[in-house]
């Protein structure tokens, strides 16, 4: 009978430690980390365990080697420690030398997961809907690289950041969609942050049987994917815990190259709120930025949207461009005013003149003698892209630069401001004025791209 209880106390030995902890810990141990190791008995004073893999292992050793000591000899002071094996070595065998000859196996056939995994993306994300522009050049092709061929060390992970309605989402799922529909036999993943970070906390919620179900459910579909697409990741700021898991989790994906693909609204230096280490693994791949919408990304993202709206013939051009300089910042701000058009046209029974969608967005056109300074900054820096009010900082970079010389030489040419002034507008002497002007006029002779981006402000200003 003594031997029946021994046999007992071996099997419940480390469930009782992991129920202990559960109890003790108050959610600040990782339960679910420890109840992925397969408890295989007890020999002389330790406790044999079996881990899933190297990675946990170490973890282990590292992290909770001195606690699970402890409590072990809580639970049974003749125990002193833990002995730890790999999975698959503890399952290997003395294999017979057999003289056999060798047969071709047939292909393992794929099986396909876009019927199941597909429902879950937007339809109307894909590669082929993207509008390429300036702003998105960069992020698009390093996307398309990537899924033709994921792991790559030097693109893992690929961080995608940029402000909301910029594309991020549409890129992320658009390589799902690939991958999906072109790498079959890949386990995929694609999730939010928020998805994520409730698949994280439900290890930790309802009964014991639920948890075994959710740590089930987390190691099925993100420890065993083969790439995973994690969007918004800034939505873990504060997630200590679950940071420390999406830690595990793409140090596990680079040791065994598989790919990871994140995105944020904001570059990884700006996640203050994340671990000094999470951060580190973001950057250790490739950063790339969406910028904002450039006027020739704004103006081909309106002429895809509008497609099945009618304009007349002779105004459709200049119609489209005064939409393309409105003060939108995203392609869902964009989307919006061509719904707006569309319900004008559709509901009101309204023609789309240039007049009507001018009195639409009620945004005034203004003739040469009515031009202020300050109109054509704005308008200025709307056909680029940035912030009116950058063109009057301190800031010397180039995205600004252009802009900034481009409206100081628009200003001298339509209005009748003294250097001075315009100088005083944009924050400099005259003398800065003076050079921006000959700057302007020295190379419109050399780079027609500057000539057509002058006619274009002057279009949408109605001065050409």
């Amino acid at each position: 009978m003594e031997n029946l209880f021994y046999l007992v106390d071996q099997v419940n030995v480390w469930q009782n430690l992991l129920e202990i902890l559960e109890k003790e810990s108050n959610g600040t141990i990782d339960i679910s980390f420890l109840d992925a190791f397969q408890f295989a008995g007890i020999e002389g004073s330790f406790v044999k365990l079996i881990a899933p893999d190297k990675f946990r292992q170490t973890w282990m050793d590292s992290h909770y080697k001195t606690l699970v000591e402890t409590t072990l000899r809580d639970i049974d002071p003749t125990l002193t420690g833990y002995q730890i094996c790999i999975a698959n070595e503890s399952q290997k065998k003395e294999i017979p030398q057999l003289n056999l000859q060798p047969v071709s196996l047939p292909k393992k056939p794929k099986v396909s997961h876009a019927k199941k995994e597909l429902p879950s993306l937007y339809g109307r994300y894909s590669f082929d809907s993207f509008i390429q522009g300036h702003c998105n050049e960069v992020a698009l092709k390093t996307s398309m690289a990537i899924v033709q061929n994921p792991g790559e060390k030097s693109m893992n992970p690929l961080y995608l950041y940029g402000s909301t309605g910029l594309g991020k989402t549409h890129l992320m799922q658009s390589m799902a969609r690939y991958l999906l529909l072109n790498r079959t036999a890949d386990h995929i993943v694609y999730r939010t942050a928020e998805q994520f970070l409730n698949d994280a906390v439900a290890r930790y919620k309802g009964s014991f049987a639920e948890k075994k179900k959710a740590i089930a459910y987390y190691t099925d579909t993100y420890e065993k994917a083969d790439i995973l697409l994690l969007d918004d990741v800034q939505i873990l700021e504060k997630k200590d815990h679950t940071q420390e898991l999406l830690l595990h989790l793409l140090d596990s994906f680079r040791l065994h190259n598989k790919q990871v693909v994140l995105c944020s609204d904001r570059k990884p230096v700006e996640l203050t709120q994340f671990s000094e280490k999470l951060i580190s693994r973001f950057e250790e791949g490739l950063t790339v930025s969406i910028d904002a919408l450039d006027f020739t990304s704004r103006l081909e993202i309106l002429k895809n949207k509008t497609a099945d709206l009618s304009f007349p013939r002779e105004e459709e051009d200049s119609i489209l461009r005064y939409v393309a300089t409105l003060p939108v910042s995203n392609v869902r701000e964009l989307e919006g005013l061509v719904a707006k058009m569309k319900a004008h046209q559709e509901l009101m029974k309204k023609t789309l003149t240039f007049d009507y969608v001018q009195s639409l967005f009620n945004v005034q056109v203004y003739s040469e003698t009515s031009l202020t300074p300050q109109h054509i900054i704005e308008t200025t820096a709307s056909i680029f892209g940035v912030d009116p009010l950058l063109l009057s900082s301190k800031k010397q970079n180039q995205s600004l630069s252009l802009p900034r010389k481009i409206a100081m030489y628009l200003c001298r040419e339509y209005t009748s401001e003294t250097l001075q002034n315009i100088g005083s507008l944009f924050n400099r002497d005259y003398a800065t004025v003076i050079a921006s002007v000959k700057s302007i006029k020295k190379e419109l002779d050399k780079k027609p791209s500057l000539a057509e981006k002058l006619n274009e402000i002057r279009a949408v200003l109605r001065l050409s």
